[in-house]
């Protein structure tokens, strides 16, 4: 018998008939889409954590907190753990205010005053 045919082996007729599966169907793992969904939480939270102890460095704790923001946008929408989305995008988002702060204050420092001619 070819691998291709369409033939299958006959099943019993109580086990179709009451949806029970065999041995072996019932071990084999199965995808789980909650795992994943999960996962986007606690990986969002991790992100926003990370953004908010970089956000002392200007241009890359921007770059990690709005990719926090993301990452908690999508955990409250899709995740079972809607509170690490949460706790997330508050920690994103404040340390994207704080980054934007911290890159104006290098700027400014940056500027020589207009009074001073450079020496």
């Amino acid at each position: 018998m070819s691998t291709n045919s369409p033939w299958k082996p006959p099943v019993a007729a109580g086990a179709a008939a009451s949806g029970r599966r065999s041995p072996a169907e019932a071990a084999a793992p199965k995808p789980s889409g909650r795992s994943r969904a999960d996962a986007l939480g606690v990986w969002a939270l991790v992100v926003s954590i990370a953004a908010f102890l970089l956000g002392w460095l200007p241009v890359i704790g921007l770059v990690v907190g709005v990719g926090g923001v993301i990452l908690s946008v999508l955990a409250k929408e899709h995740s079972n753990r809607r509170n690490f989305g949460r706790l997330g995008l508050n920690l994103s988002l404040w340390a994207v205010v704080f980054n934007i702060g911290m890159i104006i204050m290098v700027a400014i420092n940056l500027i020589p005053p207009a009074g001073n001619p450079p020496a």
